[in-house]
């Protein structure tokens, strides 16, 4: 058997192997195999040339013609062929496959690193083998096993580790944290690209593990490295990830024709820790910044408790509806099935967190039964109602099913009461003037329109500048 690649294009590369097809193969050889690389490459006179010989070629010559684009082969040409496809090989299987050959080979190895391997030969096992060998090669007298570091070193991946501390500063929303982590990570000699696509690939994992669960095989992390992942995603919501990783998307475009791109990537930091709160739609409304609710603060919150500014002292006003707030969000004292209660203080634990469901507060559970959960919103927030929509009804169902472990269908409707239930202080309704002033706002007309968005809130705060202020003005309405 003789082989012929055929790399060329033109037109008189084909008429050459067509004249070569006529002559049959030396050496006692049966066949001759033409190999055709990048087969959609040829020009369409090159195809129209190949087509005669290929309907009917002589019986010594074999044709293989490979390509990553089929859809680009005419098809006068694929209708006469034989097609295989070969796919991409699972992650696993390739993990697998390299700790046999580790075995073989007698070298220890992080079971980290095996996978991170097989995730880098992104489904074929000859580059994971060839990585492997570099890997291999590159391994030091004084280094009995081959670490993540080692890998890093090798091949100048930013350290998993700092990403993996930056990704904790942008669930605690730190933005000081995140651009020192940022600064740290391109002082590394690392590019803006490397560093974006090493935390988009860990916002993909974070996003898998939060919408598929830790035993999906789309996971491609496993044991220890699985369980530090699940924890971070915990911290998230999907529709979170999906908004972070198309954010770290438009960075990689805008940096390619940016004369800053360094501004563009500590932009985009920040704005990636303040992603959450930018989505809080009662922040949106109100026109402050959002007010996270906690009941256990984070390491590094108290870590920065020290050098953090001290944060101006609350009035009387804002005890007052800060202790409303916690009174309207407390399930029913009324309840009569005690497990109502603790399910619903497990489902305000599990938002405490996300300011993006904030306005799961505004809502208390009546009464649920194995298979469904009844909801009405807190007194005096009927509005509420219409911002629920069936993809936030969705969230809600998700919540219930985390802290219950089986679904149940989740209605919510308004508050029965039609008003400020017993026991409930008048600080948290929203009085009828408040909210039909709120409505004349023309930043809240304009939010309500682009976002479909309802008021869940409104009261009255009197300013505390030295500004004089207009008659009419008490909503807080500015020319700015």
């Amino acid at each position: 058997m003789s082989a012929t690649n055929l790399s060329n294009r033109a037109v008189e590369n084909a008429r050459h192997l067509i004249e070569g097809t006529g002559l049959t193969p030396t050496a006692n050889a049966l066949y001759k195999i033409y190999i055709i690389d990048e087969v959609h490459m040829l020009t369409r006179e090159a195809f129209n040339t190949l087509l005669k010989t290929m309907e009917e070629p002589p019986g010594h010559v074999k044709f293989i013609l490979c390509t990553t684009e089929a859809h680009k082969v005419p098809a006068t040409i694929r209708s006469r062929c034989q097609r295989f496809d070969f796919r991409h090989i699972p992650a696993s299987s390739i993990a697998e496959h390299v700790r046999h050959v580790l075995e073989q080979e007698h070298v220890a190895a992080e079971d980290q690193v095996v996978w991170q391997v097989a995730r880098l030969a992104d489904g074929s096992m000859r580059d994971a083998l060839s990585l492997l060998d570099r890997l291999i090669a590159a391994r030091g007298d004084d280094e009995p096993e081959l670490g993540c570091a080692m890998l890093e070193r090798m091949l100048g991946l930013p350290p998993q580790q700092i990403i993996e501390r930056l990704i904790d500063a942008l669930a605690d929303a730190d933005t000081a944290k995140v651009l020192t982590l940022g600064s740290e990570l391109l002082g590394l000699g690392l590019g803006q690209d490397q560093v974006v696509e090493a935390l988009i690939e860990r916002l993909r994992q974070l996003m898998l593990l939060n919408a598929c669960g830790r035993d999906s095989d789309l996971v491609q992390l496993r044991d220890q490295a699985a369980d530090a992942a699940m924890e971070q995603a915990r911290r998230f919501d999907a529709v979170g990830l999906v908004h972070m990783i198309a954010l770290c998307e438009n960075l990689q475009r805008s940096c390619r024709t940016s004369s800053n791109p360094r501004a563009l990537f500590d932009a985009t930091m920040v704005r990636l820790a303040l992603a959450e709160k930018m989505a809080d739609v009662t922040a949106i409304l109100s026109g402050q910044p959002v007010r996270e609710h906690k009941k256990k603060a984070s390491v590094s919150d108290r870590a920065g408790a020290a050098t953090a500014p001290e944060a101006p002292a609350a009035t009387a006003d804002d005890v007052a509806t800060e202790a409303a707030i916690e009174t309207a969000i407390e399930p029913p004292a009324a309840a009569k099935n005690p497990d109502v209660v603790e399910v619903w203080t497990r489902v305000l634990d599990a938002v405490a967190n996300k300011p993006s469901l904030g306005w799961v507060r505004s809502l208390r559970l009546d009464r649920m039964d194995a298979k469904s959960a009844h909801m009405t919103t807190t007194p005096g927030r009927r509005d509420l109602v219409r911002f629920v929509t069936p993809h936030r009804n969705d969230q809600l169902a998700q919540l219930f099913q985390q802290v219950l472990g089986r679904p149940v269908r989740v209605e919510v409707g308004p508050d029965p009461d039609h008003g400020v239930t017993e026991g409930t202080p008048p600080t948290a309704t929203v009085s009828k003037p408040d909210r039909n002033r709120a409505f004349d706002l023309p930043l809240v007309r304009q939010v309500m329109e682009h976002f479909d968005a309802s008021v869940v809130d409104a009261r009255h705060e009197p300013r505390t500048d030295s500004v004089a202020v207009r008659p009419g003005d008490e909503m807080g309405e500015s020319d700015g």
